[in-house]
């Protein structure tokens, strides 16, 4: 990770907003950040980790960080980070906290968001997790990248199983344990030669001279076998001739017999027959009919039995909206008056915050004066070196009084920003309005073109559409009769003397009445039904396509009157906001010239900031007055920002008391006052929650009531047009009984009662003539073949009794045959299962033997605690190569037999001893060599082109041939690639890193950050 820019505010001592380039510092390779102590120099390295990980190691959750984090002059703590990760992509993260304005300690997150820089803009990414942008976890980056304060020799200091803990973690060593894979697998393999050991245990007997020993008997039975179904098969021929001749015998009585059953039916199959005729007839003139008629009468049934329902339900809603309406106006004019209440509400709680604020107060007068006393006795010391420093400062105060104020730039600048936004939230709603007032157009033009009036459409589609309908009525009644007589005219053609009629069956014909082919006025009509279908079709798209057109204007409409409407919003809003503009050395309309101030503004403050730098340099020789003084008067600042803080609320609270009056309370207890606003408080609250409930009730029955309304009208109108189809459907039942020459429908449905599968029947009774013919001439066919032939019983059953015994016996010898092969093949698999098993049992034993090498190996952890070591030495030989020159070739680290740290001191013949005899120094300087050791090896695993590591606290413990030393290790490691930033009090340190920043803490305007 390479840090970019840092913007904090609001966060611990940085009360206004600063901003850290970090751009020149991480070119230099080796920068510091430097300050007196509290000045705020760890805030940034804390800034940076709370920012990407929402975790800090000087606070957790539970104490209350976000509270403690946020300067106490301030309401809003923001942090916004912008750096590189180790794919050389930019990134950002933004965390903002406030404060509730109503009460102070309740400080919450507002926002975080991360984002990356793609396409020259910053696109808002859809997680906060900085692990998968970094590759590290909190941990690892708090250890390998930025170490806070504190946390610097916490890797030497590790205990052995701890710095073990930690190594696999950062390197992932849970890999390396195998101990439970090995222990699962040697478990598995035993299962497994348990389980081949019990399968072996029941093959024992089985041998290749077993097998060769079935075979011969299989082989022996096999030969009497074949013997056996020579002699049958033989036997069987003879008997077939026996038993073909008695199936023709036996056959041609039953056919005698199932053809006199056939004449005795055939009587009735006629009849039959000229029943089915009939109602062929009648079932294609009324069954359509009929069932058309029963289904519209069932609808209009439903229809009626729905409409009752609904309008027994709108009744029931109307009277329940009366009463609603009527409970509401009881209740409306002492809902009016909750306002006021509120109000009292309110100015009783600043009544009790007065009272609790001012007992405060009169204890912390005491503790002010007592810090005055002690602060003006160093006070007296400090006048005294001011002097020598007043001219610059005075300097200083001049420019500064010409300079225009930030905050009144800052307002301003965003002044402009919001009127060129709501000036261009304006053009963009006009350019709105215009493209829908085009559509509006388009419509009314193909309205136009296509000759249709918006008023009338909908009737003039319903009577044509009618029209049509009717037209195709009268069409399909016309093609109907047409078609009746084409049939009876085919019915007069295929008449024949003789022949029985299809009507009525009779096969005489006296006078055949004479028809015209109707087929050609059948056509015609046909022709006429498909151009009145097509009509129909082209009538309903443009219907439809008018209905979609009016659709889209009405939406555009009210599109418009919508749009116009925010139009004269954002207008108002715009002129709401130039009536803000309150800079009376600005003009509003002249943007161009108060960028111009404001350039001269920041080349004022430069210049300050030049003079301030050369200032703080004339007061180094006050600091450690200074030091001194800065604990007495912080104090006095807290105490007196308690105090006026504690004033200001009273003030504001007894300004805000207008209905009440304070006098009434100040002599009372603040319990009371809180017990009258809880009993207050209650009241409003039974007051709004009884309004809203009936409010809630009518805004629901509300549009209940509208489509009960809607719905009943509906079903109505469906209704009456559902009657009117009944009495269309009748007239046309009384026409075909006329033409039909029935005398009522009852008649008609007796036959049509009757239900008869006409497909089934005439299935039948064509089955039954088939049948009749086939069976007549089956009965001569077998009368003809065994004319000259005669059948024996007693010969036949003898020859049947010998073949079943016969048979018998080769069943016999087929069953002890089978049974042998059986058992032959039995062996056979065994014993193939058996050379497997074996074979199987081999493999498993060997596995078996490498498995407990392996348990023996993974068992407690041992091979992990020696890649643990492996990693260990690595570390310390990479520490080394840095620890031995700084230390001018007197000491090394090693790890012992227990996996700690020990130092080498080659001053005392290379004897080893424990790294807590180390100084103060050498530790930071073994402790330095371990985390550079550390950071290289961690970050060498994301594979990053460049690396940054961050160094709080150490350099004040070193001598100065030391530092030098120190100094031009981290120098040397701009020629790795790597970026080290350090933190430091150490003034002499300062000196030699030619990039640098400087934080002061001051009084009033909290850290602030120069660069140096």
């Amino acid at each position: 990770m390479i840090p970019v820019k840092l913007t904090i505010e609001g966060l611990y001592s940085y009360q206004e907003r600063q901003e850290i380039d970090f751009t020149k510092l991480t070119e230099a390779g080796l920068f510091g950040i430097f300050g007196e102590v509290g000045s705020g120099k760890s805030s940034i390295l804390e800034a940076v980790s709370f920012a990407l990980y929402g975790e800090t190691e000087r606070m957790h959750s539970r104490d209350k960080r976000n509270y403690n984090m946020m300067n106490l002059k301030s309401n809003r703590m923001y942090i916004d980070f912008e750096f590189i990760n180790y794919e050389n992509n930019s990134f950002r993260v933004s965390r903002e906290f406030k404060r509730n304005s109503r009460q102070f300690n309740d400080v919450k997150p507002t926002s975080v968001t991360f984002y990356e820089f793609l396409d020259e803009k910053w696109i808002p990414l859809e997680h906060t997790d900085a692990e998968k942008i970094l590759g590290l976890n909190y941990l690892n980056f708090k250890r390998t990248i930025i170490i806070p304060q504190g946390q610097f020799k916490e890797f030497l200091e590790l205990k052995p199983s701890d710095r073990t803990t930690m190594m696999k973690e950062i390197f992932n060593l849970h890999r390396f344990d195998l101990f439970e894979k090995t222990s699962v697998l040697k478990s598995q393999n035993k299962s497994k030669t348990d389980i081949l050991k019990g399968q072996l245990s029941g093959l024992e007997e089985i041998n290749e001279e077993t097998i060769a020993q079935k075979g011969n008997e299989y082989k022996t039975q096999h030969d009497k076998l074949k013997e056996s179904e020579k002699a049958f098969n033989l036997m069987e021929a003879n008997f077939q001739n026996l038993k073909n001749l008695k199936s023709d015998f036996e056959a041609l009585k039953a056919r005698k017999r199932e053809f006199t059953e056939l004449e005795n039916q055939k009587s009735n199959f006629d009849q039959k027959e000229k029943q089915l005729n009939e109602y062929e007839l009648i079932f294609k003139t009324f069954n359509a009919l009929l069932n058309e008629f029963r289904q519209t009468k069932k609808e209009r049934d439903e229809l009626e039995s729905k409409s009752e329902k609904e309008n027994t339900l709108l009744k029931r809603l109307g009277d329940e909206l009366n009463e609603l309406n009527l409970q509401l106006g009881k209740l409306n004019p002492v809902y009016e008056k909750l306002a006021e209440q509120k109000d009292k509400s309110k100015e009783l709680a600043r009544i009790a915050e007065i009272i609790e604020a001012s007992i405060t107060l009169e204890k912390s007068e005491e503790k002010q004066k007592k810090g005055q006393k002690l602060t003006k006795e160093k006070e007296d010391e400090e006048d005294e070196l001011k002097k020598t420093i007043g001219g610059l400062e005075k300097e200083i105060d001049e420019i500064e009084k010409n300079k225009i104020p930030s905050n009144i730039l800052l307002e301003a600048g965003n002044w402009f920003t919001e009127l060129n936004l709501k000036q261009q939230q304006i053009e963009n709603q006009q350019t709105k309005i215009k493209e829908t007032e085009k559509k509006k157009d388009e419509i009314h033009k193909r309205l136009k073109e296509e000759s249709i009036q918006t008023d009338t459409y909908e009737s003039d589609f319903h009577q044509n559409s009618a029209n049509l309908k009717n037209e195709k009525k009268r069409l399909e009644k016309l093609l109907s009769q047409h078609k009746i007589q084409q049939k009876l005219t085919e019915y007069a053609n295929e008449l024949h003397e003789g022949e029985a009629c299809p009507l009525c069956g009779s096969t005489e014909h006296p006078d055949i009445a004479g028809h015209q082919d109707e087929s050609e006025k059948i056509f015609d009509i046909e022709k006429q039904l498909g151009e009145n279908e097509l009509a129909l079709e082209k009538l309903q798209k443009r219907y439809n396509d008018t209905v979609k057109m009016m659709g889209e204007l009405k939406l555009a409409e009210e599109y418009c009157l919508s749009e116009n409407s925010a139009l004269e919003t954002l207008k108002t809003n715009r002129e709401k906001h130039l009536q803000t503009f309150k800079w009376k050395d600005y003009n509003f309309t002249d943007f161009q010239g108060f960028e111009k101030v404001k350039l001269e503004n920041a080349a004022t403050e430069e210049t300050i900031k030049k003079l301030k730098t050369s200032l703080s340099e004339k007061r180094r020789n006050l600091e450690n007055v200074v030091l001194d003084l800065k604990k007495y008067r912080d104090r006095l600042v807290e105490i007196g920002e308690e105090r006026a803080e504690l004033k200001g609320k009273i003030d504001q609270n007894l300004a805000n008391v207008k209905i009440l009056k304070f006098a009434d309370y100040n002599q009372k207890p603040v319990e009371f006052v809180r017990t009258e606003l809880n009993n207050l408080n209650q009241n409003i609250k039974q007051t709004e929650d009884s309004y809203n409930s009936l409010k809630t009730r009518l805004d629901k029955l509300s549009p209940e009531f509208s489509a009960s309304q809607s719905l009943a009208g509906v079903l109505a109108e469906n209704l009456q047009k559902s009657n009117a189809k009944l009495l269309e459907i009748q007239e046309t039942i009384r026409e075909k009984l006329k033409e039909t020459k029935f005398e009522n429908i009852e008649s008609v449905q007796e036959i049509l009662d009757l239900k008869m599968d006409t497909a089934n029947v005439r299935q039948e009774i064509q089955n039954f003539k088939v049948d009749f013919e086939t069976k007549r001439n089956l009965v001569s066919t077998l009368e003809d073949k065994l004319k000259d032939q005669t059948f024996d019983a007693d010969k036949y059953e003898e020859e049947a009794q010998k073949l079943t015994d016969a048979k018998r016996q080769l069943n016999e010898f087929n069953q002890q045959n089978g049974k042998l092969l059986a058992e032959l093949e039995r062996l056979r698999k065994q014993f193939d299962e058996k050379k497997e098993l074996l074979a199987e049992s081999q493999k498993l034993e060997i596995r078996g033997k490498n498995l407990d090498i392996l348990f023996q190996l993974f068992k407690g952890a041992g091979f992990v605690e020696y890649i643990s070591s492996v990693y260990l030495r690595q570390l310390c030989d990479h520490a080394n190569l840095r620890f031995h020159r700084m230390t001018r070739n007197q000491l090394s680290l090693q790890l012992n037999e227990s996996n700690d740290f020990e130092v080498i001191d080659y001053l005392n013949e290379g004897h080893s001893r424990s790294v807590k005899t180390l100084s103060g120094g050498q530790s930071f300087q073994v402790s330095l060599s371990l985390a550079l050791a550390l950071a290289a090896s961690v970050q060498s695993d994301a594979k990053a082109e460049r690396n940054f590591f961050f160094i709080d606290e150490g350099f004040g413990t070193q001598d100065e041939n030391a530092a030098n030393i120190v100094f031009e290790t981290l120098m040397n490691l701009r020629k790795e690639n790597r970026i080290v930033g350090i933190i430091s009090h150490v003034e002499e340190l300062k000196e030699k890193i030619p990039v640098s920043l400087r934080i002061v803490n001051d009084a009033e305007k909290g850290s602030i950050i120069y660069e140096s």
